[in-house]
């Protein structure tokens, strides 16, 4: 299952946009469970394990950035998703008062 989609900006970069579901009060604190649970999918619908993700959020959207070795197409549509079809992949938006 996705968590998010998004379009692959270069050879080796993704970005995502994230909408919560609802605004938060405040800027949050976004974390994420280790990089190495994600992967995003190539042209071929084949995974590419993530070596690094960026996360940042303003009030209503966060912004997802993954990085892989190598393999997507720039202008290519990609999803992020569960690395090897795990259940440990989560990023969280924190936005207490």
């Amino acid at each position: 299952m996705p968590l998010l989609a998004g379009f692959a900006i270069s050879a080796i970069a993704v970005t995502c946009l994230w909408y919560f579901k609802a605004a938060k009060a405040i800027a949050p604190t976004v974390t994420c469970t280790p990089v190495a649970n994600f992967a995003t999918l190539n042209a071929t619908a084949a995974g590419l394990t993530v070596t690094a993700l960026g996360v940042s959020g303003r009030y209503d959207v966060g912004l997802v950035n993954p990085t892989v070795a190598s393999g997507l197409v720039a202008g290519n549509a990609t999803q992020l998703i569960a690395n090897s079809g795990g259940t440990d992949a989560r990023i969280i938006a924190e936005a207490n008062p």
